[in-house]
């Protein structure tokens, strides 16, 4: 597969950002490892940090959030604010 490169940016698909690693439930099929690996949660300026970086050189036609289970994340409202603001992807 090959990716167009338009404006000086990489169009793609799909941008993924992990945001929990934890779960509350205990799935057998999970590929994040939950419930085994520690709690931890994205930080609010790391990751607005991370999608100013990003959106200068990838242009998804989406931002997936991500996670263990990223429902869990307290600041997750928080965090859709500040996807949506940098307009990083159409949809989120």
């Amino acid at each position: 597969m090959t990716y167009p490169i338009i404006d000086g940016k990489v169009r793609t698909r799909a941008l993924e950002y992990h945001i929990a690693d934890h779960c509350n439930l205990r799935c057998d099929h999970c590929c994040s490892f939950s419930p085994v690996l520690k709690k931890w949660l994205a930080d609010p300026a790391g990751f607005e940090r991370d999608l100013r970086a990003v959106r200068r050189v990838v242009a998804p036609e989406f931002l997936k959030i991500v996670g263990g289970e990223p429902l869990l994340h307290p600041e997750l409202e928080r965090l859709l604010v500040i996807a949506k603001s940098l307009d990083v992807a159409p949809r989120i």
